[in-house]
């Protein structure tokens, strides 16, 4: 297969390939917690569990909550953490192996963040009692990073920007979906990518199978996903 022809493989692994760590990991971690809220949270002590650990107005005072609310979901709800387990492990799954373990947690938690912080400034501003919850904002990191990188990656940019559309418009036909946290994720994912990419153009592919994103690429996809998500928690007053 020529190079040309292997950059345009569509977002798929390989049917040998194993479920990357990490992937796995954030997607055990999201249905365990999906089962704590079922199981051992009373209906009736839900609202309170939810504004402990969910984002909401008083998550100035609640820090934890911008990362807690990343691996909560809608317990009546079972399509919420369901279409966002199905992201996230065929996102994961490709894009863990090629940017490497670490700037693709990296990148993950970052996105999240940043997305719980735009949803907590909206909840605020707003005098809004709604809490946000969920993996999209880190989800949606993924994907605006991944198109970006396309071409280093080999994914199909055509597919990955209408799978990326169809996710944006979601919150247009549900009002109850958090386009906040959606857009505080696509635009962290959308700058870590421009940056990873312009550093992976300063040296030579020094990869093998399956990364393809060389050194320099790697290293600032997750040093910019940090600092940006620093910068953002630093400028959320």
């Amino acid at each position: 297969m020529s190079s040309s022809q292997s950059q345009s493989q569509t977002l798929q692994a390989r049917p040998d390939d194993k479920m990357p760590p990490v992937t796995f990991l954030l997607a055990l971690v999201n249905i365990i917690v999906y089962g704590i809220e079922l199981v051992l949270v009373k209906p009736q002590d839900m609202t309170m569990f939810l504004q402990r650990w969910a984002v909401s107005s008083a998550s100035i005072d609640k820090p934890w909550t911008l990362v807690t609310s990343m691996f909560l979901h809608d317990p009546q709800s079972f399509t919420h953490i369901a279409f966002n387990m199905m992201a996230l492990v065929s996102m994961g799954i490709v894009i863990e192996k090629a940017v490497g373990s670490l700037p693709f947690l990296c990148l993950y938690f970052a996105g999240g963040v940043s997305g719980s912080l735009v949803a907590w400034w909206w909840v605020s501003s707003q005098g809004s009692p709604d809490v946000h919850l969920g993996a999209s904002g880190a989800i949606f990191s993924l994907f605006t990073a991944c198109l970006v990188l396309a071409r280093r990656l080999g994914v199909d940019w055509k597919s990955l920007a209408g799978c990326l559309a169809l996710n944006l418009a979601v919150p247009l036909l549900d009002p109850g979906v958090s386009w906040q946290a959606h857009t505080g994720g696509a635009v962290l994912g959308l700058i870590a990518g421009v940056v990873a990419l312009i550093a992976s153009r300063t040296a030579p592919y020094d990869g093998t199978w399956p990364v393809k994103l060389n050194k320099p690429g790697r290293v600032m996809l997750a040093a910019s996903s940090i600092i940006l998500a620093i910068a953002a928690y630093l400028m959320r007053f």
